[in-house]
C-alpha cells in the first residue's frame, strides 16, 4: 500500500510507544568507545600500548611480565591521577598482537619504502634451533638446506616484498658449498649460480671473517704442537674441580703470580683461542709446577709442560693471532664498506708475507728461542713457523678472490677532495656499462668536483663515507648517474657477522623459559629490533604522530597475523 500503508503504522499505539521508550533509552554507542574516531586521550592511551609492546621487544622482556601492568593494574596503582594509566590495557596476548601484527608489518613497510628503487643485497645464513631450520634473510623454517629450496625460498620472498630482481647487486653468505659452490665460485648447483640467473652481474660475497678464522685453523694444524688440543684438554681437567683451582692457587702464591681461571675456547671463533693462551703464558710457571707435582697428571699435559718448544709456539700464537684479531674486529664492523673490506684484506695479506720474508715470529717467540740449547729445535720451529705463514697466505688468496669483486672503488670512500673521472668510468664498466657510454657522467663527475671544493673541510673531514654522500646528495639531486653507482657500492655487504648477529638476537628472545613463542612471534620480534632506530619515547611520540600506525595498534586486524 505504500506510502498509506506507513501513515497507518505511524499512527498505532504500538509504534508510538516503541518511539517512547526509545528517546528515554541511551542507544548502545553511549556505552562503548567509538574506535573510528578516538579521543586525544584515547590516542595517547593507543600509543602508549604501542610504545610499551616495543619496549617489551627491544629490552627482551618476558610477556608474561604484561600481566602484571596490566590485568594486576600496576600502572593505575603507581600513577593514580594518570588518565592515560587508567585507561591502559595491554596484556600478554595484546602486547604480542601489536608486536606481530602492528609494529613488525609497519617497520618492515617503511623499510620498503625508503629503499624504492635502489640497489640491494641479499644476505643469509642458517642455523637450528631444535627441529627447525632458520633462515635469517626473513626468519623462517625450512625443511633442510639444499641450494635449490634455499634459492627458491629467497626468490619467494624478494617476490612477496615485490623486490625488483634486476636491482639485486650482491649476495653474501658464508664460503658453504651450497651458497657459492667452492673457493672459485664456479659450479651449477650453488645458490649463487642460480641467482645469476635472475641478476646477471650478481657480485658475490664470500665471508672474510669467516676465511680469516679458517686460515688461522689450517695454519695452526700445521704447527708441530696442537695447542688447540692442549686448551681443550687443560679446561676438561679444571672443569667443576675446586680442588684443582685451589692447588693451581697455591702455585700461584708460590711463583708470586696473580691467580686467574682459564677461559673457554669456542671452535667457531678460532680466535678467542688468543685469550687462552694470553692466560696460560701468564700462569706458565704456575701451572708447569702444578703438572710436575701431582701423581699421573694427563700425559699430554705434562708432555706439554715439560716441552721447550712449546712456550715457544704459544708466544709465536699470541704474537700473530694478534693480527688476526685485529683484521676480524674491523671486518665485524657493522658499516663497512666495501673498498674498506678490500684495504683490510690486502694490509692482512701484506702483514703476513712481510713476517714471513722477514722471518718475524715474535719478539717473545725469538726471545724463548734464543734461551733455546739445541740449535736444531730452533731451526725446525723457524721452518714450522714459515710453514704456517704459507699455509695463512695461500688460503687467504685461494678464498678471497679479487677478481669477484668490483675494482676502482676507492674514490667512494672521498678521502680526496677531487675524484678522478677516470676511476669513475672504470666503475661504471663493472657495475652499469649504459652509465660509463654517456659524456654526461663525465658532467656529472666535474660538477661534483665543484660541490667538493665548496665544503669546509672541518664540516665534512670528521663525517663518515656515507654520511658524505647522504649529505651531497639530499642537496643536490642532479647527480643520477652518480647516485646510481655510489648506492650500488654503498649497498653491497661485505661479511655475514651482521646476519650470525641475528641468531644471538634470536637466541636472547628464545630462551628455555620462552620456549612456546611462535617463529613468527620470533620473526617479528627480530624485525622490530632491526628495522626501528628509535628509543621507547621516541616510539610513543612516532605512533601518537602517524596515523595509520595508530590505527594498527588499535585494529583488531592485528590480532590476525599469528
Amino acid at each position: 500500500m505504500g506510502k498509506t500503508a506507513i501513515s497507518i503504522h505511524q499512527k498505532k499505539p504500538k509504534h508510538r510507544d516503541a518511539v517512547k521508550a526509545s528517546a528515554s533509552t541511551k542507544a548502545l554507542f553511549n556505552f562503548l568507545p567509538n574506535l573510528s574516531k578516538p579521543s586525544p586521550i584515547d590516542e595517547k592511551v593507543i600509543a602508549a600500548e604501542g610504545a610499551w609492546a616495543f619496549h617489551v621487544a627491544i629490552h627482551h622482556h618476558s610477556f608474561k611480565s604484561t600481566n602484571c601492568v596490566s590485568m594486576e593494574g600496576f600502572f593505575k596503582t603507581i600513577f593514580p591521577d594518570s588518565q592515560i594509566a587508567k585507561k591502559f590495557s595491554s596484556a600478554r596476548s595484546k602486547t604480542a598482537a601489536i608486536i606481530t601484527g602492528a609494529l613488525a608489518p609497519y617497520s618492515v613497510k617503511k623499510l620498503l619504502e625508503e629503499l624504492g628503487s635502489q640497489p640491494y643485497s641479499v644476505s643469509i645464513d642458517a642455523s637450528n634451533h631444535n627441529e627447525l631450520k632458520l633462515f635469517p634473510l626473513i626468519i623462517r623454517s625450512l625443511p633442510g638446506e639444499d641450494s635449490q629450496l634455499v634459492y627458491e625460498f629467497i626468490v619467494s620472498v624478494l617476490e612477496e616484498y615485490h623486490l625488483d630482481f634486476a636491482l639485486l647487486i650482491a649476495f653474501c653468505a658464508d664460503n658453504a658449498p651450497v651458497n657459492f659452490g667452492g673457493a672459485m665460485k664456479t659450479g651449477q648447483n650453488n645458490i649463487f649460480k642460480f641467482l645469476k640467473k635472475i641478476s646477471k652481474s650478481l657480485i658475490p660475497i664470500g665471508c672474510p671473517a669467516h676465511i680469516l678464522h679458517n686460515s688461522a685453523q689450517k695454519g695452526a694444524d700445521r704447527l708441530l704442537i696442537d695447542v688447540e688440543a692442549i686448551v681443550f684438554k687443560l679446561t676438561s681437567f679444571f672443569k667443576g674441580s675446586t680442588l684443582r683451582h685451589e692447588k693451581l692457587k697455591e702455585f700461584c702464591e708460590f711463583v708470586e703470580i696473580e691467580y686467574a681461571t682459564i677461559p673457554t675456547h669456542g671452535t667457531t671463533r678460532w680466535t678467542t683461542l688468543l685469550k687462552v693462551i694470553d692466560r696460560i703464558l701468564e700462569l706458565w710457571d704456575a701451572l708447569s709446577s702444578l703438572f710436575g707435582s701431582i701423581d699421573k697428571p694427563p700425559k699430554l699435559l705434562e708432555d706439554f709442560f715439560q716441552s721447550d718448544e712449546a712456550k715457544v709456539v704459544c708466544y709465536f700464537l699470541q704474537s700473530v693471532l694478534k693480527v688476526f684479531q685485529k683484521s676480524i674486529n674491523a671486518l665485524q664492523k657493522v658499516t663497512l664498506l666495501l673498498p674498506e673490506l678490500v684495504d683490510i684484506m690486502t694490509k692482512f695479506r701484506f702483514q703476513m708475507t712481510d713476517r714471513k720474508k722477514r722471518e718475524f715470529y715474535g719478539a717473545a717467540t725469538t726471545t724463548a728461542m734464543n734461551r733455546m740449547d739445541d740449535p736444531r729445535k730452533m731451526d725446525l720451529l723457524k721452518t714450522n713457523f714459515q710453514e704456517f705463514y704459507d699455509t695463512i697466505i695461500a688460503y687467504v688468496d685461494q678464498w678471497f678472490r679479487l677478481e669477484k669483486l668490483p675494482t676502482h672503488i676507492t674514490w667512494i670512500m672521498l678521502s680526496n677532495s677531487n675524484v678522478d673521472y677516470e676511476e669513475v668510468k672504470l666503475l661504471a664498466e663493472q657495475i652499469a656499462p649504459e652509465i660509463a657510454a654517456e659524456d654526461e657522467l663525465f658532467d656529472e663527475v666535474s660538477q661534483f668536483n665543484q660541490i667538493l671544493e665548496q665544503i669546509p673541510s672541518k664540516i665534512f673531514d670528521n663525517e663518515t663515507s656515507e654520511k658524505k654522500w647522504m649529505k651531497i646528495f639530499k642537496e643536490n639531486e642532479s647527480l643520477p648517474r652518480l647516485y646510481k653507482l655510489v648506492s650500488s657500492i654503498l649497498s653491497i655487504p661485505v661479511s655475514n657477522s651482521f646476519v650470525e648477529s641475528v641468531f644471538s638476537m634470536i637466541g636472547a628472545q628464545w630462551t628455555k623459559e620462552r620456549n612456546s613463542l611462535t617463529v613468527n612471534t620470533i620473526k617479528s620480534l627480530a624485525q622490530v629490533l632491526v628495522n626501528f632506530d628509535v628509543d621507547c619515547s621516541e616510539m610513543y611520540q612516532l605512533i601518537l604522530k602517524d596515523h595509520e600506525l595508530l590505527k594498527k595498534v588499535s585494529s583488531w586486524e592485528k590480532y590476525q597475523s599469528d
